[in-house]
């Protein structure tokens, strides 16, 4: 599949915010939209802005940050074609790099060595931007299963993430892309109202 432009936007806070979901959450943010710290997948899904404001500058600096980890253990035995595939997202960072990236990775693996799990939960938090639905509802998924291990604020936001994209990935299965009338900040606008509690104060957009 070729590359997108990605169509999901994170929402503006609103209102008084509300605490940080993880810690150093807000700095953290500052700090990702002036490219100094490089966002975690989870930081990610918690909302935090992409690397300088742009996923596909996220893409290629995480591809990088990566693949320098990788290298730097010096055991390259079965990595080669990780790297080579992290090389390409890092070359032409977009849709098409992630998912051939994702489809490289050894599924049992991946829930076993640090370097695959990354990235098996990083692409598909990549491809959940990009409105695909399978990644959208593993992105819920993961979402709803940090909200039993983060208390208050971080339980909070990070279960009304989960409401969000499930009930957009619905929209989008129901209606089609072109049908699909509602964005991600309005479904988690709502969700926000029906379950209390005011959005965080970082926010970014994906470019």
């Amino acid at each position: 599949m070729g590359n997108k432009t990605p169509r999901v936007r994170e929402a503006r806070g609103a209102g008084v915010p509300e605490a940080d979901p993880l810690p150093g959450f807000a700095e953290n943010g500052r700090a990702s939209l002036a490219g100094e710290h490089l966002p975690t997948a989870v930081e990610l899904m918690a909302g935090m802005p992409f690397f300088e404001g742009s996923m596909h500058s996220d893409m290629a600096e995480w591809g990088r940050e990566h693949a320098r980890e990788i290298r730097k253990r010096g055991d390259l035995d079965g990595a080669l074609h990780h790297l080579r595939l992290l090389d390409r997202l890092v070359m032409n960072p977009g849709e098409g790099a992630v998912e051939r990236l994702l489809a490289g990775i050894d599924p049992e693996l991946g829930w076993h060595e640090s370097e695959t799990r990354q990235s098996l939960l990083r692409a598909r938090v990549y491809l959940a931007h990009f409105l695909v639905p399978e990644h959208m509802v593993f992105v819920a998924g993961e979402l709803a299963a940090l909200s039993l291990s983060h208390p208050g604020a971080g339980s909070r936001v990070f279960i009304r993430k989960a409401f969000a994209w499930t009930a957009l990935c619905h929209e989008i299965q129901q209606r089609g892309l072109r049908g699909a009338v509602t964005d991600f900040p309005a479904f988690e606008r709502a969700f926000e109202l029906k379950f209390g509690g005011a959005a965080p104060a970082c926010r970014g957009t994906a470019h």
